[in-house]
């Protein structure tokens, strides 16, 4: 695999999207931070880009968990394990 940004801004991720041939985006939030945005942030890049979109979350509870399964290729809950990234970034670039 090959980083091609670090980003901060859902603006940055479209913008690299844009200029780059990228093939996952991994989005590391919290529930609390969940909003409409980085779901619909995961839609547009699918739609307009074919990027798959994997959401790093913190929380255990399955209704806020429920969110990110349904914008997104899936998610990956804290602490990750190497098998567990491996495993659900692989499936999601299939």
């Amino acid at each position: 695999f090959e980083i091609v940004g670090v980003l901060d801004s859902e603006k940055e991720v479209e913008e690299i999207c844009k200029s780059k041939k990228v093939h996952l985006v991994l989005v590391e939030t919290s529930v609390e931070e969940s909003s409409k945005e980085g779901r619909t942030l995961a839609t547009t890049l699918g739609k307009l880009y074919g990027v798959p979109v994997i959401f790093i979350v913190s929380s255990k509870e399955k209704e806020h968990i429920k969110r990110f399964a349904l914008d997104s290729y899936g998610y990956i809950v804290k602490p990750l394990s190497r098998d567990q990234v491996l495993n659900t970034i692989y499936l999601a670039i299939q």
